[in-house]
């Protein structure tokens, strides 16, 4: 146990050492691309430049959350809107995902729950090909949100919940373990399993009552017609 406390020490320190410069290099990228014409031809490497840094800021952001580190605190958040973004934001690599479903109103640590979401779906697309994106169904009932992340053609991959083992030594993996981590410290869960069309299933699970760092929160009443 002391052994995974001083890992993930260690990650929170070396994630804010290097976010700093990292934003340094990121506001860099931004003056220089919009300083180039369109049409000129080194806008391609400006942009690449830009969408790395932007997925490095991300990734080192979840690693600091999967520390421990908030910066953040408990207030509502939207999980449907969180995967939505994440479903259709250009920057983040593979197909755009297809999003359908009601607002998953729920209520606790604010920037945890929002990375877990948004974290899940980009992971879900980084896995997906081309012409076979991932899908994204939110709906909220009396008892529960449920947030169902599929990936088409993908079996399941449980060495994707273990950040820094397996596959993910070779890689951050950060998405499927943060939401579970997410999903657990709000009383819920996040299971895998097989899916529809020989794929994957990720489906975050979050009770409409739960416990999160001492206190209980309740989420809020399902609105008419947010689904079942």
């Amino acid at each position: 146990m002391s052994d995974v406390s001083g890992l993930r020490g260690l990650a929170a320190a070396v994630a804010q050492e290097v976010l700093n410069p990292l934003a340094a290099v990121g506001l860099h990228g931004e003056l220089l691309l919009s300083a180039l014409a369109d049409g000129d031809p080194r806008r391609e490497s400006a942009e690449a430049l830009v969408r790395e840094v932007r997925r490095l800021d991300r990734n080192l952001r979840a690693l600091r959350l999967f520390a421990g580190e908030r910066a953040d605190g408990p207030g509502p958040v939207d999980l449907a809107a969180a995967a939505s973004a994440a479903a259709a934001d250009p920057s983040l690599d593979g197909p755009p995902a297809r999003f359908e479903g009601s607002p998953l109103p729920a209520h606790g640590d604010r920037e945890l729950l929002r990375a877990a979401a948004f974290g899940l779906v980009a992971h879900a697309r980084s896995r997906a090909e081309r012409d076979d994106p991932p899908e994204v169904h939110a709906r909220a009932s009396a008892e529960a949100l449920t947030l169902d992340v599929t990936v088409p053609g993908r079996r399941p991959d449980l060495e994707s919940l273990e950040p820094f083992g397996g596959r993910a030594a070779r890689g951050l993996a950060l998405g499927p373990a943060l939401a579970r981590e997410a999903a657990r410290a709000h009383g819920g869960d996040l299971t895998v399993g097989p899916g529809p069309r020989s794929g994957t299933l990720y489906r975050i699970r979050l009770p409409r009552k739960k416990k999160v760092l001492g206190t209980v929160f309740r989420q809020p009443a399902a609105t008419p017609g947010g689904g079942a």
